[in-house]
């Protein structure tokens, strides 16, 4: 109820909107700091990035609620976001670097498509290896998608099936699958062969 009540206060146009909403930011629950930073999101841009910088850099205890921030600032701010939100791909919490790398792939900027390639060349294996996967995925342009062929044609199997993965939710897109099916099948492993069939299913 309180993040309705917060969103819709800011849609009221009252001036001090944002300075009411200030308080949910520390709220005790998680739903209350969501609702307030989306909230913020759509108020005054220039008082919305420095109250959501703010809270992005203060941290919070539920990871979701530092990733609704950067979501909020590619929105508002978009040029200057990318360099801030890029920084939390190294982050020491794990969520928090998986939520960076969506958020930026997410925003389909064109800029930020090069921080998510910069950070790659740092990682090896696990979450955050399959959080740029998806976030070059949802990022939907032709560059990321050539950036995640690229990959099929030199990673090693376990990373080609994390791209095949990645790129799932375009399994209807015929063009896309056709350019997936070759360059997996220029590698000629059937295992990868076998996993990219079972999309079909």
């Amino acid at each position: 109820m309180r993040a309705s009540s917060a969103m819709g206060l800011v849609a009221t146009g009252y001036s001090r909107a944002l300075v009411e909403l200030t308080a949910l930011l520390v709220d005790p629950e998680l739903g209350a700091r969501v609702g307030a930073v989306r909230a913020i999101a759509c108020g005054n841009p220039r008082e919305a990035e420095l109250l959501l910088r703010a809270k992005a850099l203060f941290g919070d205890a539920e990871p979701q609620v530092v990733g609704e921030c950067f979501t909020g600032l590619l929105s508002i701010e978009p040029d200057e976001s990318i360099a801030f939100v890029a920084s939390y791909l190294s982050h020491a919490d794990e969520a928090v670097c998986e939520l960076a790398a969506l958020a930026l792939g997410e925003s389909r900027l064109d800029a930020a498509l090069a921080p998510l390639a910069k950070a790659w060349d740092g990682v090896l294996v696990g979450a955050e290896l399959r959080a740029l996967l998806r976030a070059a995925a949802a990022h939907r342009s032709e560059a990321a998608f050539e950036w995640l062929l690229a990959i099929v044609a030199d990673a090693r199997p376990a990373v080609v099936a994390d791209v095949v993965d990645a790129l799932s939710p375009y399994k209807h897109n015929a063009k896309l699958m056709q350019r997936l099916t070759a360059a997996v099948s220029r590698r000629g492993e059937t295992a990868l062969l076998e996993r990219l069939a079972a999309l079909d299913r």
